[in-house]
């Protein structure tokens, strides 16, 4: 499901050039294909969601459309009022992508 969504995103990349990408440490392979061709359009700020989230509202104002993709639950609770002052107040067009809610991280 991951891989798929997020391939998706390469995807609306390919036809439409203000879809960007940020990701809080997802790993070295993660859309390895969309970082090699739009590299102006890829970004992985590391563990920082508080961050991607302001860094995304700005890219948004700008005219940009930014998917966000990190861990379902930092993407939720770290960074909740970031999401609610910066994203949704403004109501800005940033898609909130949260993957391996629960144990799917567990040994």
């Amino acid at each position: 499901m991951r891989k798929t969504s997020l391939n998706q995103i390469y995807e609306l990349a390919k036809v439409n050039d203000k879809i960007i990408f940020l990701g809080s440490d997802l790993g070295p392979d993660v859309l390895s294909q969309m970082k090699a061709e739009f590299s102006n359009r890829f970004f992985m700020e590391g563990i920082s969601e508080q961050h991607i989230i302001g860094m995304s509202a700005g890219l948004a104002m700008e005219g940009f459309i930014p998917y966000i993709n990190s861990i379902a639950p930092f993407l939720t609770r770290r960074c909740y009022e970031q999401v609610l002052v910066d994203l949704c107040l403004h109501d800005l067009p940033v898609r909130l992508i949260g993957n391996g809610g629960g144990a799917v991280y567990a040994p």
